[in-house]
């Protein structure tokens, strides 16, 4: 399968949002997990139904994010969305060459990501 499509329906949290640091220590937010483990969990849903296999090839991503306030900030959801598909839809993210990004307002939060491959380098 060469696309793959999918929604996550719950509110993206910002690079800024997911680590904390106290007491000598680093670490992921509880909502940053959560934000994550969702990524995952609908990309390896919807890899299984769409028959999409982890790919090693260039790849192109579509984000777009749905915030409940259009204050929110678009660009440092971006990174953690596709540090969570890390080894579900491709191996590493270094494999995105493309990546369009956009924002709408509306309830509930979440995000549609939208996949494509690319032909080989």
């Amino acid at each position: 399968m060469n696309e793959l499509a999918f929604d996550v329906p719950m509110k993206p949290v910002s690079t800024n949002r997911g680590y904390r640091i106290g007491q000598r220590r680093f670490w992921k937010t509880a909502e940053f997990l959560a934000y994550t483990n969702a990524v995952k969990l609908y990309a390896r849903r919807a890899a299984m139904v769409q028959g999409w296999k982890l790919t090693e090839h260039p790849v192109q991503v579509t984000l777009t994010f749905r915030f409940e306030r259009s204050s929110q900030d678009v660009d440092g959801c971006v990174k953690p969305t596709l540090d969570a598909m890390q080894g579900v839809v491709y191996e590493n993210d270094r494999q995105v060459t493309i990546c369009n990004t956009s924002k709408t307002v509306g309830k509930p939060a979440g995000v549609h990501i939208a996949i494509r491959g690319l032909e080989a380098p």
